[in-house]
């Protein structure tokens, strides 16, 4: 068992308050040790990147597991998904309301939706309970756009969850990957209070951003974390230096989510949580 543990230890904390502990498991049943001790790193890269002060990360190499201790529940939910998350991340055009309506049923995909007055304009084509997301989906195998589109659902937290559709003409996936980012950190408001996201851009991709933000203006780009989208801002005008701002109804635990996601690199496997 290999440990690597936060700022403080868990020993230190105070009786009243109860440690929770859960536990993810390797999909590859052949890790190699390195590999399952890199991605333990990581995933403390990441809650110390989301601001976890206190935590244990214990590596089971004969199990293929990692296991997490948090000094309390406070922070659990985003926790599991910064220990379980792939962190494969993708930056996409996206086609709006009036683009998939032209292509398809839209009165059926509006109904299934719940949307009973679509924003043309809009990148986010409507919302359902997550119970229902299945039935859209296999709606959408029906409408033969796999070829022209992936429709992709949002991430965040809650049990609405919106449906978006990514440009991939045929077959052509994302622009720009999480690679391609040099650095990505929340900024505050006037008020010192977490407000957005600052993104730059590594310098070989700097002139390709500014023609993706060209031909997009008024349009909204998508940030994609494991084939779910994060974020689908619209571009305001072209971003010529690399850098761009991205802001929008974020709580701040999101904004850290989105940014300790975008900044600590993948896990080196697929990891499912068992406990």
């Amino acid at each position: 068992m290999i440990t690597i543990s936060g700022i403080l230890a868990i020993g230190q904390t105070s009786q009243k308050v109860r440690p929770q502990k859960f536990v993810i498991q390797s999909a590859d049943t052949k890790i190699s040790e390195s590999d399952l001790v890199k991605s333990s790193e990581t995933v403390t890269k990441r809650l110390k990147n989301f601001g976890i002060e206190s935590f244990d990360v214990k590596s089971i190499p004969g199990k293929n597991c990692v296991e997490v201790i948090l000094p309390d529940d406070k922070n659990l939910e985003f926790a599991v998904k910064l220990a379980t998350k792939k962190g494969v991340l993708e930056f996409y055009e996206t086609l709006n309301w009036q683009e998939i309506s032209s292509m398809t049923d839209a009165v059926k995909l509006a109904s299934l939706l719940r949307t009973e007055t679509p924003v043309s304009t809009a990148a986010q084509l409507g919302c359902t309970e997550a119970s229902s997301t299945g039935r859209v989906n296999e709606y959408l195998k029906t409408t033969g756009l796999e070829k022209r589109c992936r429709f992709l659902w949002n991430d965040l937290s809650g049990n609405t969850k919106c449906l978006y559709a990514m440009k991939a003409d045929n077959g052509k996936r994302s622009l720009l990957k999480g690679s391609d980012i040099e650095t990505i950190n929340v900024s505050n408001d006037e008020a010192g209070k977490p407000a957005s996201i600052n993104l730059r851009f590594k310098q070989p991709v700097v002139g390709q951003w500014a023609e993706i933000t060209k031909r997009n203006i008024g349009r909204s780009i998508a940030i994609v974390l494991d084939d779910r989208v994060l974020v689908a801002s619209m571009l305001r005008s072209v971003i010529t230096g690399g850098n761009c701002q991205i802001s929008g109804k974020f709580s701040e635990a999101e904004l850290k989510y989105i940014v300790a996601m975008g900044s600590c690199g993948e896990l080196t496997t697929e990891f499912t949580l068992i406990k």
